[in-house]
């Protein structure tokens, strides 16, 4: 059996975690997604995506609900090319760069308003300029 890892205390699981998750920030992939900084973008580049000269892109600055969030996972859950293992890699970008989507725009089964502009611009891209 393998050796598991041992956790001394609640915080020092965290800390490890929050230490993955900025170690995954600073890669910037997710799969095929790519964040971009300059523009603020999830883009996936990926033999057969639209449009095929540029990577198809997801807007984060029109990620700031829940509704707008889905909308964006719909969508790209009818194009032909996009896996279900780039569905969920997009999921895990969300959740990294917005530091927990649950916690921030569907809490409690409640639609919220967040400003993802601001928060990628005040705590992640610093990470990447380190």
């Amino acid at each position: 059996m393998g050796e598991e890892m041992k956790i001394e205390s609640l915080g020092d699981f965290l800390k490890e975690a929050e230490s993955n998750r900025t170690e995954r920030i600073k890669k910037s992939q997710w799969g095929y997604w790519k964040y971009n900084p300059n523009n603020l973008t999830l883009e996936i580049a990926k033999k057969g995506a639209y449009p095929k000269s540029n990577p198809y892109y997801v807007d984060l600055e029109q990620c700031n609900t829940s509704a707008e969030m889905l909308d964006w996972i719909f969508q790209l859950k009818n194009k032909t090319w996009c896996s279900d293992k780039d569905i969920a890699d997009l999921l895990r970008a969300f959740d990294d760069l917005m530091d927990t989507v649950q916690g921030k725009v569907c809490s409690g089964g409640i639609n919220r308003r967040f400003n993802f502009k601001k928060h990628l611009l005040k705590n992640i891209n610093p990470i990447l300029k380190k």
